[in-house]
Parts: C-alpha cells; structure tokens; sequence
C-alpha cells in the first residue's frame, strides 16, 4: 500500500522537457524578445505595465474598452485565464477580455512553443511555472489551448480542463470539420463558424461550473437521489417508448435542471464516442427541473417522430414522474451528520464501477460559497496527488491547521474525507470504512445500477 503523510517529500514526476521553471522561462522570454522575433511599439515602453484601466483611459482616449482592457493591470491580475488559438495564431476563444484584442498576446504563445520546440527537438512546451503562477499548454493537432492559473492547481487539472474546453469544440464542430478547415487554410479564423457571443457562453459556463463541480475532477456523474423502484419504473417505460420509435433512439436521459427552452433538435458530436459525425438530441423540458432528452443517429429531420416518443413516455410514466418532479423540486440529501462520526466535516464518494459520485449537503465550516470553493479546491489537489502519473496512491492523509484529510482508493471506490483538526490518523482510517459501510447500505439510491436498453 502506498501511503502519502504530510511530512513526506512527493518527488516531482514531470515528463522530461515537459516543465519549465522560471529561469528557463526567463531563458524562452528572452529568446523570443529578440528583435529577429518580437518588436515592441514605443508606446508600449512608455506606459508601465502597472498603469490601470483608468490610467490606459487617459494616456489613451481613442483607445476602445476593449484595448484598455487587455492591456490593463486588471487583465494581468485576474486569477485564472483559459485562451484558445489556432497553430497560426488565430484566435479563438479568451476568458476575459475580447479575442480580437490579444492577438500579440496569442503570438507570444505561439513563439514560446516554438522557441520550446527549436531548444528540444521534438518535445512539447507543456508547463511553464512562474512566480505563483502555473501556465499549462495542451497542443493538439490544429489548435492550442492555454491556461493560465495563479489559485494553486494542479497540473493535471488545468490540462483537464483543456482537454474538456477541446472537447466542447469538437461537439460543436466535430474533428471531420475542424480537419477539413485547417487541411485546406491553415490560418482559417475558426470564429467564422463557431456560433459567436452563444459559444462564448458555452465555454465560459464550462470552465466556471468545473471550479464548483467536482464531477468534471472525478470524471463521473451524480444522479438525483431516487428511490430504486422509481427509477427502475421509469426507466422501462423510457425503454419501451424508445424501442417502438421507427428510428430506433440510441440514448436517452432524463436530467434535472432549473431552465425552460422549447423542443429543439439539436446536432451533437460525442468526441469519445464518434468525432468524425453527428447524433442528434431532441430536447423537451417537462417542466422548471426536468429535462428529457432523446439521442437518434438517424436524420436530423425526425422532430414529429420524437415528439411522439415523449407522448408515450408521458402517458406511460406519470406516477413515477410525479415522484420525480417533487423530489427534484425539493432537491432532498443527505446531512454529513447522518454518518454517525462527530469528527467528521464532508466527503465525497465516487464509485468506479459505475463513474458516478455522491456527497452530503454543505453544513458548517462548508457554509459560504468561499468556503465551499475552498473545500473544492482542497478535494482537486488530494485527487491530483493520489492520481499522480507513474506514481498513484492508495491512501493520503494529511494533518493541517484547519482540518485533516484522508483519501482512499481502491478498484471499487474512491473515498475523500474531512475531519476537524484534531482527529487522528487512527480515527480517520476507521471512520472511512464506517463512511463506506454506510454508502453501500444506501447506495441504490444514489446510483444508477441498472440501465433498461432499447
């Protein structure tokens, strides 16, 4: 069994060639400042780059908001930056600020690669660490994606995001498409087929949502805590609803949520499942929490024949759906409390056979949202250390001012626990098979064992 305890030393795994400290990244700005690279506006040498907005809007008046903006100490000084850019320099998509404005800024990325790629022959420019910032690089084969976090996350996770932020293009678009634009103009601008402001939103949601949502950490789902025989109920009636349809649906869900739309036919890429095409999700809100949502490989044109669908499901399954609405209505779960472990704060369970996790409401310390993020964040970096490459762990605990934490992993289940500080390793270990011993005791109501087919 690997154990991490705190006064351990964990050696650092990077890849060769792979990590940048910052004197070679002095080294990299260096190169790529030289006048063969980079030539610097005078009237960028003469502003200090700690002027504000307001002092940029003096000196500068014809200046749009938009320019201040990216040239700001404000811009500098936000916590966290995502860009994305095409191989040429194109961009894509910026966190803050407007794309259009940052073009030397996407340069800047694109000559620290390459001036990576000229120091070592075919290796990758992948991190850079700087002062209290981490600049995290995902290369692929038509685009580059960046970001750029001084909040103390991991590696792993930023490249997480990355990588979620590429599949979220690939949705869209789907690799055939992308391929076929950069195959035949490798400065295509990728915006002029993106949907504008819409996909903005898309990505900005995202890379919000995965600070708060340890689902996009723990790669799995959680599902809205239903009786079994409910589920089950439903579920054959979406299965039966599904199988008599003439175009044979091949996925179907039904999610909780708080917004309305209309009925919509939606194309779809599933980059982990087939990222040449599309499928196609019919989207029907039954109401302010429910969502229902019908996947086909077949036509897009198949509004009427899935609005039939969702007549059946609807006439078949109004009782077990009456149960849902209340119980997504109430949005009821469990207290910490309800363990039976006075030491005990929070903890989250996924369970790896069926990638989905479970966690009990936040109660005191876990009370503001600033706490709540805090927790998240002390969650991501336990999961990146038991999940460290060439090097995983079956246990971690650590013991610091403000709480204790214990992690344990095994082939069935991942276990991450808070405990107040003064609770001892000894009495941590114990209280995690306790929390086990009682998650499988209710565990057929959190998870989704059984998957009727069509």
């Amino acid at each position: 069994m690997s154990t991490q305890d705190s006064s351990e030393k964990k050696e650092n795994s990077v890849e060769h060639g792979a990590f940048v400290t910052t004197d070679s990244f002095n080294d990299l700005a260096d190169a790529y400042s030289s006048p063969k690279l980079l030539s610097v506006s005078n009237r960028n040498q003469e502003v200090s780059s700690s002027n504000s907005y307001d002092e940029r809007a003096q000196l500068y008046p014809e200046d749009d908001e938009d320019t201040l903006y990216v040239e700001s100490e404000e811009f500098k000084r936000e916590d966290k930056h995502v860009f994305v850019l095409s191989k040429a320099g194109k961009p894509v998509y910026s966190l803050h600020g407007n794309e259009d404005k940052l073009v030397t800024k996407m340069a800047t990325i694109i000559g620290l690669i390459s001036v990576a790629e000229s120091i070592r022959k075919k290796d990758t420019l992948k991190e850079i660490v700087a002062g209290n910032r981490k600049i995290v690089f995902v290369v692929k084969e038509y685009l580059v994606l960046v970001a750029i976090s001084s909040r103390g996350q991991s590696t792993s996770y930023l490249n997480l995001l990355l990588n979620y932020v590429h599949n979220q293009i690939l949705c869209l678009l789907t690799y055939t498409k992308l391929k076929w634009k950069f195959d035949n103009r490798s400065n295509f601008d990728l915006r002029n087929i993106l949907a504008g402001d819409n996909t903005d939103k898309f990505f900005s949601n995202l890379i919000s949502d995965f600070d708060i949502n340890p689902s996009y950490m723990l790669c799995s789902v959680r599902c809205l805590p239903v009786p079994d025989n409910i589920r089950n109920s439903l579920g054959k009636v979406i299965a039966n609803a599904g199988s008599k349809n003439i175009n044979k649906i091949a996925f179907a869900l039904l999610i909780c949520d708080n917004l309305l739309t209309t009925e919509s036919l939606v194309p779809i890429c599933f980059p982990h499942f087939d990222n040449a095409g599309y499928l196609f999700a019919f989207l029907s809100f039954l109401d302010a929490n429910l969502c229902l949502i019908l996947i086909t490989a077949s036509d897009e044109d198949q509004l009427l024949n899935m609005r039939e669908t969702k007549k059946q499901i609807l006439e078949k399954a109004h009782k077990p759906l009456s149960v849902i609405r209340q119980i997504a209505t109430e949005r009821p779960n469990y207290e910490v409390s309800a363990i039976g472990i006075p030491e005990l704060r929070h903890f989250m369970y996924k369970n790896r056979m069926s990638a989905q996790w479970h966690a009990p409401n936040f109660t005191s310390p876990f009370s503001t949202p600033d706490e709540q993020s805090k927790l998240i964040q002390l969650y991501e970096s336990v999961h990146a250390a038991m999940h460290t490459p060439g090097c995983p762990l079956m246990t971690f605990w650590k013991a610091a001012d403000r709480h204790n934490i214990m992690a344990t992993s095994t082939n069935e289940h991942e276990v991450y626990a808070i405990f107040s500080p003064l609770t001892s390793k000894a009495v941590a270990h114990y209280s995690m098979q306790k929390i086990i011993k009682w998650v499988k005791k209710e565990e057929t109501k959190y998870v989704i064992w059984n998957s009727p087919t069509f």
